[in-house]
């Protein structure tokens, strides 16, 4: 087994995706907020499970991924979707995106 630092290669390997939604948090990073939210859905890889999130106290710093948006609100794990692989975030997302742009939540 080949170690890279005090882990093998097996235990970095990415562990699970998730979406999250660009929307108002308890903290957005940065100097000032310099865009509105877009409330488009966007997906992460990490290598941490959602237990493992918990155990971290919760949070985990996001990036919105959407033109325009250059926000980087951080999201607790209960506003997160796990997922096992990334075909499956995407695809989430990509349908959440949908009814986002056909405005099924105003």
């Amino acid at each position: 087994m080949k170690l890279v630092g005090n882990l093998s290669l097996e235990e970095k390997k990415r562990k699970c995706w998730f979406a999250y939604e660009c929307c108002p948090s308890s903290e957005a990073r940065g100097s000032a907020m310099k865009s509105e939210h877009c409330w488009m859905w966007s997906v992460r890889a990490s290598k941490h499970t959602r237990e493992e999130l918990e155990a971290r106290r919760g949070n985990i710093q996001t990036n919105c991924k959407h033109k325009g948006c250059i926000n980087r609100p951080r999201k607790s794990v209960g506003q997160l979707w796990f997922f096992d692989n990334e075909w499956d975030a995407l695809s989430f997302a990509d349908r959440m995106n949908s009814e986002v742009a056909s405005n099924v939540f105003v």
